[in-house]
């Protein structure tokens, strides 16, 4: 199997007879071999290596606009680990994952810090899967600057590639 590396110039012919895919883990000494695969061919590589990449999808939008609904079917497409601000937060607060605490924003347990707390720890977790090799969607309104510009940096410090998607519901529902 040759393949034309450079058609623009004389043509450079690279024989593929098995090609060797590797991600980079920064916590090991040695790349990670994800497949080794007899005659497999440059854009079947190029598909699995687009496969393979890190991923952070930001799920964002108000209180029933489906973004958990929508983030846990992304997560299910993408094979993908989903961290949700409502579960961590219960597990700081101490509440069961079963009760509603109904509350308005900024108050209770949707106080700023224990928001902040909530958005931190999603955020820490979601950077130590990343730094595995997991792809992660974060299920939470994502509704200031500050928590979505924490995520950003976390995405960058992960060279995760980073969707932001927002779910809002027409007015007249």
């Amino acid at each position: 199997l040759g393949v034309v590396v450079e058609p623009a110039r004389a043509p450079v012919v690279h024989d593929l007879r098995e090609v060797e895919v590797v991600r980079r883990d920064p916590g090991a000494a040695r790349p990670v071999v994800v497949g080794a695969q007899p005659g497999l061919d440059v854009l079947a590589a190029l598909d699995h290596l687009h496969r393979a990449r890190i991923r952070m999808v930001l799920v964002g939008g108000g209180p029933g606009t489906g973004k958990s609904m929508l983030a846990q079917g992304l997560g299910d497409h993408y094979g993908a680990t989903v961290l949700s601000t409502d579960e961590i937060r219960k597990d700081l607060t101490e509440t069961p994952h079963d009760e509603h605490r109904f509350a308005a924003p900024g108050e209770g347990i949707y106080d700023e810090a224990t928001t902040d707390r909530a958005y931190d720890e999603q955020l820490r977790e979601a950077a130590l899967l990343m730094r595995r090799g997991e792809s992660v969607v974060l299920d939470a309104t994502w509704a200031t600057e500050r928590h979505r510009s924490a995520a950003r940096r976390v995405a960058a410090e992960t060279v995760a590639e980073l969707t932001e998607i927002g779910c809002v519901l027409d007015p007249a529902i």
